[in-house]
């Protein structure tokens, strides 16, 4: 049923429907409710489907996550602010700190950065440093400028970890990339391919990115579906394979969060 709505029903009624991804956003109406849910349970069916290309995931995910929705969940995280109760208790944060204390960085970027409230956070405590913060979707970068475009050392730009084209390999060249986040929204033949590209135009990059409590660096070999568009990654085999040394990770868990863990990587290009 779900497939049939999807290819027959009018596209700008299929657009606005996936943009309400999130059962958050959906209306009061049983109709609507009904309607969002036979949709998207087969988008995410076909997201996840074996035989689906990393193209097509990208398309969908866009379709859902892109546009509206993407300003929608940049406001939500943007009014929680930063940091806050739980970013305080997280180890990635204090990693983050000590590289930028390093005076040899002096350029940083942030992928997916959402909301744009935590590299703007940073980029205010160290004027010295450039910052870029960058989304895949043009809505989310204009929400970004215009809510942090008073700060004089930060810039935000649309740059697609699944495409980087040469424009954007060129916004990527930095001293230190970041993510907090965002990588498990892409499949592992995309993220085997973005390590592989910052090879070079980073020296280091840092991330922290959540996964299923029984999700085990150091066993899995392959990514595992997460669940919402996300993957359960084996970040430190994926580096590897792109070539990345001195490679280390901890782990994490918030005890309200049983139900999964938050594992913090580094890595280095010698």
């Amino acid at each position: 049923m779900g497939a049939l709505f999807f290819y027959l029903s009018p596209r700008k009624t299929i657009e606005s429907t996936l943009q309400k991804w999130s059962s958050d956003m959906v209306g009061n109406s049983r109709l609507q409710k009904f309607f969002h849910n036979i949709i998207v349970h087969f988008v995410l069916a076909k997201y996840y489907f074996k035989n689906t290309s990393s193209k097509e995931r990208e398309a969908l995910k866009y379709m859902c996550m892109g546009g509206d929705s993407g300003v929608i969940w940049a406001k939500y995280y943007a009014k929680i602010g930063f940091p806050n109760e739980t970013t305080k208790i997280e180890g990635f944060w204090g990693l983050l700190e000590n590289k930028l204390s390093d005076n040899t960085i002096l350029h940083v970027h942030q992928v997916a950065c959402g909301s744009g409230r935590e590299v703007a956070y940073y980029a205010k405590k160290y004027p010295k440093i450039k910052f870029v913060g960058s989304d895949i979707d043009e809505s989310v970068v204009s929400f970004c400028k215009g809510k942090w475009g008073y700060i004089s050392n930060l810039t935000f730009q649309v740059v697609r970890l699944d495409r980087l084209n040469e424009k954007e390999k060129k916004i990527l060249k930095c001293d230190l990339i970041y993510a907090s986040g965002g990588l498990q929204y892409i499949d592992e033949a995309h993220l085997i391919r973005f390590f592989k590209i910052i090879n070079g135009l980073s020296k280091h990059i840092i991330f922290t990115q959540p996964l299923a409590a029984d999700f085990l660096m150091d066993k899995h070999k392959h990514s595992k579906k997460r669940g919402n568009f996300s993957w359960n990654h084996p970040y430190t085999g994926i580096l590897r394979q792109a070539g990345w040394q001195n490679i280390t990770y901890s782990v994490s868990f918030i005890e309200k969060h049983y139900w999964a863990k938050t594992v913090n990587i580094s890595a280095e290009i010698q």
